[in-house]
């Protein structure tokens, strides 16, 4: 699913924890929050890879 070019770009929390150097944990601890935006599908979550790097350009700037 996370490689079909007709979806745009689509990271697992885990891929996303990966990018901006967390745990999946952590992750999902802003996700639950509402710090980091994310769809479930099913009982997998997706993020999209621009708010995931507009996430970690903020983050570096603290």
């Amino acid at each position: 699913m996370l490689d079909d070019p007709e979806i745009p770009d689509l990271l697992t929390p885990e891929q996303a924890g990966e990018l901006v150097g967390m745990s999946k944990q952590g992750v999902m601890k802003l996700i639950h929050a509402d710090r980091l935006p994310a769809r479930q599908v099913g009982r997998q979550y997706v993020l999209r890879r621009s708010a995931v790097a507009d996430y970690r350009e903020t983050r570096e700037h603290l």
